[in-house]
């Protein structure tokens, strides 16, 4: 099989464009460039110590073992009546109902 000068630049020139829209073997990035997971696609999730706003699935970002212990050990949990406070010392942080 032959190629011409002019087939083969235009391999050439197709498979470096096609190379171009792939994702890097080493791909760690601070954007949701190569794709976010959530509810229901696997993909790249950012891992975070701590827990600063509500967040759910379309955020793409999961808390470490790290952020559950330090919540789970930061303060006084208190729950009665089917109400929370979260407290800190003598003031408290937070506070609403629980649906059970």
């Amino acid at each position: 099989m032959v190629f011409s000068a002019n087939s083969i630049l235009q391999l050439k020139s197709s498979l470096t464009a096609t190379i171009a829209t792939k994702a890097p073997i080493v791909h760690a990035v601070s954007t949701t460039i190569y794709g976010a997971g959530d509810a229901t696609n696997y993909g790249h999730i950012m891992l975070t110590d701590t827990y600063t706003v509500p967040s759910d699935t379309t955020t793409g970002k999961a808390i470490t073992s790290k952020g559950v212990y330090d919540a789970l050990t930061w303060g006084s949990w208190e729950i009665s009546n089917n109400t929370y406070s979260i407290k800190k010392g003598s003031v408290t942080i937070e506070t609403g109902s629980i649906t059970v």
